[in-house]
């Protein structure tokens, strides 16, 4: 595949999946305020609705029309093979607990990987009308408007989000306690709707010590092309390995967070 060709299909790809991450949340907005979304606990104890579901069903269905070959991977409906090196990772309600309790902060993530690369991520927040959009090389948009993420260089006086404190403080509870001690400001602004506020300025980290494929597969377009960093939270680069964890920052606090991290993972190994 030649290159222009090969841009060609990711920017094709990218346009759908953006006006179909809004449709896919119109779906969702109308059970949430609707009510009775029909909630469930799966077998790994997280939780599922019918909104998740139908989400998922909506997205799959209008892919596999408009993309047959390629293949698809769900946080609902497991995966689904393909004909070629292109795959849909799809996430209906990323933050279902908010979700389920009213908190409007859960968005609709989509991303395509190519030969097992991230080359675009979508972020839709269906409550807020909020939905950023990004491919490798093309740069990050905001509703329609190129978007960077802000000049900070400094934690402590840094904006960082983090989808459970208290998940972070069991599973690195050195970092955990430093970042506490160190950062400007914590809020738990959570889930993909972190990852949005810092590729749109209004937060300068975003920590999850526990992620999925479909949890992480967009952030990487989105955080890269507003000018940030993503890599899991020991560092390792997220372009290539989805990895089980995800640290987006801007360049210089993402610097120091990971500077912080791996000192907690050495004296926890101490």
């Amino acid at each position: 595949m030649g290159h222009e060709v090969f841009e060609h299909e990711v920017v094709v790809r990218e346009r759908f999946a953006e006006q179909l991450s809004i449709q896919a949340g119109s779906i969702v907005r109308r059970y949430y305020f609707g009510g009775n979304a029909g909630t469930e606990t799966k077998s790994d104890g997280t939780p599922v609705t019918d909104a998740d579901r139908d989400a998922e069903r909506f997205l799959r269905n209008r892919i596999s029309h408009a993309f047959p070959s390629d293949s698809l991977l769900g946080e609902e409906f497991g995966e689904q093979a393909g004909e070629n090196d292109w795959k849909w990772i799809l996430d209906p309600i990323d933050g279902t607990k908010s979700f389920i309790t009213g908190i409007p902060l859960f968005t609709v993530l989509i991303a395509v990987i190519h030969e097992g690369a991230p080359q675009l991520g979508v972020i839709h927040n269906p409550i807020t009308h909020e939905t950023v959009a990004a491919s490798i090389g093309n740069g990050c948009r905001f509703n329609g408007v190129t978007t960077t993420v802000r000049r900070c260089d400094n934690l402590a006086s840094a904006m960082v989000l983090t989808t459970d404190p208290a998940e972070l403080a069991r599973r690195r509870p050195d970092f955990s306690r430093t970042l506490t001690e160190t950062a400007g400001s914590i809020r738990t602004w959570a889930d993909g709707y972190g990852y949005l506020l810092v590729a749109t300025g209004r937060a300068d980290a975003m920590i999850d010590p526990i992620v999925q494929p479909w949890d992480v597969a967009p952030l990487y377009p989105v955080i890269t092309e507003a000018g940030g960093i993503l890599t899991d939270c020991d560092g390792r680069d997220s372009g290539s390995d989805l990895g089980t964890s995800a640290l987006a920052a801007t360049p210089g606090v993402h610097r120091t967070l990971i500077e912080l991290s791996r000192a907690g993972s050495a004296s926890s190994k101490a």
